[in-house]
């Protein structure tokens, strides 16, 4: 009996020691927090730096996190102004991310808002206007499970505004759109924030009386009756 209940012990201790491993972020992860950190604090020539270390990690030990890796070097070189290396970089891992995520998925729509980005910068306004509106035209098949890695909605969404402006009529139709798919899944809240960011655009665009306000408005007060039913 107690060869057994050493043994069970034995066990449990390698299974609880397996668990607390993976439970560990691995170096890469930690890389990208701190890549993600210095960028947020406008630390732009360090956040180069450790961009450019977690590739060489991610070439070591995790060829998977190669891409984003990538696209941690692709936002420094646009933070930096270095617009042709960024340009570079997000064409390159364009075409990967199709094939690997999906042609409408978030990380797409996210690369795609970038490039508008590096073209507005480059003094290219017909390219960066075609890419932000691919990029408004994608936001609008997006959907929870297409949110990779926190490359999250409002960033999209944040890095169109930058092309077109807060207040363009095309991304309140978009909005209004993905709205309405979080409502159908049930998800009132992030739909409730979309519709009303849709209303204001087109309050502020084209006034009060503007006929979209309508048909916006009747989905907003749709969604506050399923709540309350």
């Amino acid at each position: 009996m107690k060869y057994k209940s050493k043994t069970i012990c034995l066990i449990l201790f390698l299974l609880l020691a397996s668990f607390t491993a993976l439970a560990q972020p691995t170096k890469w992860e930690k890389l990208k927090e701190k890549f993600l950190l210095a960028k947020e604090r406008g630390e732009y020539r360090r956040a180069l730096a450790i961009a450019h270390e977690a590739f060489e990690e991610a070439m070591r030990n995790d060829q998977r996190k190669i891409t984003w890796s990538w696209y941690f070097l692709g936002q420094s070189y646009s933070n930096q102004g270095q617009y042709e290396l960024a340009e570079t970089m997000f064409n390159f891992i364009l075409p990967i991310w199709k094939k690997e995520y999906g042609e409408n998925s978030s990380a797409v729509t996210i690369i795609i808002s970038e490039l508008a980005l590096v073209y507005r910068e480059q003094g290219d306004l017909a390219k960066a206007e075609q890419y932000s509106k691919k990029a408004i035209k994608l936001i609008t098949q997006l959907d929870g499970k297409r949110v990779i890695w926190g490359v999250s909605l409002e960033k999209i969404i944040s890095l169109v505004e930058q092309i077109l402006g807060t207040n363009h009529p095309e991304l309140a139709s978009s909005l209004n759109s993905l709205a309405l798919s979080y409502y159908k899944k049930g998800s009132y809240q992030e739909a409730e924030a979309l519709y009303l960011r849709a209303i204001e655009i087109v309050e502020k665009t084209f006034g009060e009386e503007h006929t979209e306000l309508v048909s916006y408005r009747n989905n907003l007060a749709e969604l506050y009756l399923a709540r309350v039913s």
